[in-house]
């Protein structure tokens, strides 16, 4: 993948507002990251809220509370470049949970940086990409 390359994000631009789609810079995977073709994505009550403010506080604290942000934290779909790691190749179908951060890592991208240990391996029941997206976190948001 080249250091330069760019791809898109899904913004949301402020308590309550628009959506819009953004170009952001897509950088190599550090060591132990991987980057993910994003082909599935949930959308939660949690990501509801957030969109409305809430949670701006405590989310400032890990730099991810200011609008414009990016929403989601469940993922799915193919590994497309690697850090310097070892358990996942090029094409490996892996979904996971990203945390909220403040440099728009997250699941409304096209492509993501991952850390290792937010992602694994499909070796779930849930079969596609938009199951295994769900699955992610099923059951954590009901409330």
């Amino acid at each position: 993948m080249v250091t330069n390359a760019t791809g898109t994000t899904l913004m949301c631009l402020g308590p309550s507002s628009s959506f819009e789609v953004r170009p952001v810079l897509r950088r190599k995977p550090a060591a132990g990251e991987i980057e993910v073709a994003v082909a599935a994505a949930s959308v939660n009550p949690i990501d509801v809220r957030r969109a409305q403010g809430y949670g701006r506080r405590l989310l400032s604290l890990v730099g991810a509370g200011r609008f414009p942000m990016v929403l989601g934290n469940d993922f799915a779909g193919p590994v497309t470049a690697l850090g310097d790691i070892d358990a996942f190749k090029i094409g490996d179908r892996v979904y996971g949970v990203k945390p909220p951060s403040a440099e728009g890592k997250a699941v409304q991208s096209r492509h993501m940086k991952v850390e290792l240990a937010s992602a694994q391996r499909r070796r779930h029941s849930c079969q596609r990409h938009s199951r295994r997206a769900a699955c992610s976190s099923e059951g954590r948001s009901l409330s």
